[in-house]
C-alpha cells in the first residue's frame, strides 16, 4: 500500500491480520454472546483485543494485550452496583412526582443528564488507563497517569464553550482533550507529547456545521411566516415555506460525507501531533479507502436485510388480503421475523466488523509512519501503577468500543 511519508519517516507499523480470520472470530464471538444472553461479551472483547494487538507490529515486534475477561466482568459488576440504585431512584422520583410538577421533572431530567455526562467522561479516561496498562511492546508496559477528575473538568469547560459558540469550539475541545490524554500516556518511564494546532481542523468542521446551521436558520425563519408569530407555520402548499424542507434534505444528504471527511482529518490530526522524545508520527490516512469501505458495508447491509424485509412485507401483505388475524395466519410472520432478527443481531454486525472495522484498523496502522523511530527503543520499563479491574464504567455505559 502506498503511504505518505516525510524525510526520515519509516513505515514502522504493520498489520498482519487476515480478513477471513477476523471475520471468523467475530462470528464465533457473536454466536456465543447471543447464546449466553450477553455474558460472553467480556470474553469476546478480550479475544478480539488479543487478536488485534498481536497482529499490530511496531518495528517488527507485535503488541501484547494482557487484560482478562475476569477483570472486565468484575469492573462491570462493581459499577452496576452503583448505577442500578441510581437508575432506580431516578425512575421512582419520575413515577411519584405529580404530573403538574413541571419544574421538578425538568430539574430531574437536567440532573440525570448531568450525572450521565460526568460518568461518561470519567469512564472514558479510566477506560484508556486500563487499556494502556494492559498493553506491552517488547516487554515494556504502556500506562497512564493524570487524573480522571482533571479530565472531567477539562471536558466540562470545553463542552460549555462549545455550546456557547454553537459548535465552533468543537475542534479545540477535541484537540485539548486528546492533548491531555496523550501527555499523560507513557511507555515505560517516558511520556508522549502532542503539539497539534486545532485551527487545521476548522475548515473541515465548518463543512459539517454549515448545512446544519443553514437548515436550522431557514426552519426558524419559516416558522414566523404566515401569521407573523413563531410556530409550525410550514405548509406544503406554500413554496416559501417549502425551503426549510429542501434545506433539511440537502443537509441529510451532505452531512454523512462531510462528517466522514472531518473524522478522517481529525484522525490524521490526532496521529500526526504525537511525539515521543525525538520521534513523531506521520499519518497518510486517506478518505477514498474509508468511503469505499462505507459503501461496501452499506451494500452488504442491504443485501443481508433486503430478503428478510421483502419476505416480511410479503407475509404482511398476505395477512391484510386475508382479512384475518388468526393464529395460523399470523404464524406466517414467525419465519421472516426470525430471519430479520438473526440478520440484525448476528449477520449485520459481522458485516460491519469484517468490512468496515477491518479496513479502518488496517488503514490506521499501515498508513502511519514514524520519524526517528529508534527513539522508542530507548524506552525502559517503569513501575507505573495499573488498575486492578477492568473498564466497568465504560462498559456499563456502552462506550467501550473494542
Amino acid at each position: 500500500m502506498e503511504r505518505e511519508t516525510s524525510v526520515g519517516a519509516v513505515p514502522a507499523l504493520d498489520f498482519t491480520a487476515r480478513r477471513g480470520e477476523f471475520a471468523a472470530l467475530l462470528a464465533v464471538n457473536g454466536i456465543l454472546t447471543l447464546a449466553s444472553l450477553g455474558i460472553y461479551r467480556f470474553w469476546a472483547r478480550t479475544r478480539l483485543r488479543r487478536f488485534l494487538w498481536r497482529h499490530v507490529r511496531f518495528l517488527g515486534d507485535p503488541l501484547e494485550y494482557l487484560g482478562t475477561p475476569g477483570e472486565l466482568l468484575l469492573g462491570f459488576l462493581m459499577v452496576l452496583a452503583v448505577l442500578f440504585p441510581f437508575g432506580a431512584l431516578y425512575g421512582a422520583i419520575g413515577v411519584l412526582a405529580p404530573p403538574d410538577a413541571v419544574a421538578l421533572r425538568v430539574s430531574l431530567e437536567a440532573a440525570y443528564y448531568l450525572v450521565l455526562f460526568v460518568l461518561i467522561q470519567i469512564a472514558f479516561y479510566r477506560m484508556w488507563r486500563y487499556r494502556m496498562s494492559r498493553t506491552l511492546w517488547r516487554g515494556v508496559r504502556f500506562w497512564l497517569d493524570g487524573s480522571s477528575w482533571q479530565y472531567l473538568k477539562l471536558a466540562s469547560g470545553w463542552t460549555i464553550l462549545t455550546l456557547v459558540t454553537l459548535g465552533l469550539a468543537y475542534p479545540w475541545m477535541k484537540a485539548d482533550l486528546w492533548r491531555y490524554q496523550v501527555q499523560h500516556t507513557r511507555l515505560g518511564s517516558r511520556a508522549f507529547d502532542f503539539d497539534g494546532d486545532a485551527r487545521k481542523l476548522l475548515p473541515a468542521w465548518l463543512c459539517v456545521l454549515t448545512p446544519v446551521a443553514g437548515a436550522m436558520a431557514a426552519w426558524i425563519g419559516a416558522s414566523y411566516m404566515g401569521d407573523g408569530v413563531p410556530g409550525p407555520a410550514i405548509r406544503a402548499s406554500d413554496p416559501a415555506t417549502m425551503l426549510p424542507g429542501a434545506l433539511v434534505l440537502i443537509a441529510i444528504l451532505v452531512l454523512p460525507f462531510s462528517y466522514t471527511v472531518f473524522r478522517v482529518r481529525l484522525t490524521r490530526f490526532m496521529i500526526q501531533g504525537v511525539r515521543f522524545g525525538d520521534a513523531h508520527m506521520i499519518s497518510g490516512l486517506r478518505l477514498g479507502p474509508i468511503l469505499r469501505s462505507l459503501l461496501l458495508t452499506g451494500i452488504a447491509i442491504l443485501a443481508l436485510t433486503g430478503p428478510a424485509l421483502w419476505w416480511l412485507e410479503a407475509a404482511s401483505r398476505g395477512i391484510l388480503k386475508g382479512g384475518g388475524m388468526d393464529i395460523g395466519v399470523v404464524g406466517a410472520l414467525a419465519a421472516p421475523l426470525a430471519l430479520l432478527t438473526a440478520t440484525l443481531i448476528l449477520a449485520m454486525p459481522l458485516a460491519i466488523g469484517a468490512i468496515l472495522g477491518y479496513d479502518v484498523a488496517r488503514q490506521l496502522v499501515t498508513t502511519t509512519s514514524v520519524v526517528n523511530a529508534t527513539a522508542f527503543e530507548s524506552a525502559v520499563q517503569s513501575a507505573g501503577r495499573q488498575p486492578a479491574h477492568g473498564e466497568g464504567l465504560a462498559d456499563a455505559l456502552d462506550i467501550g468500543g473494542l
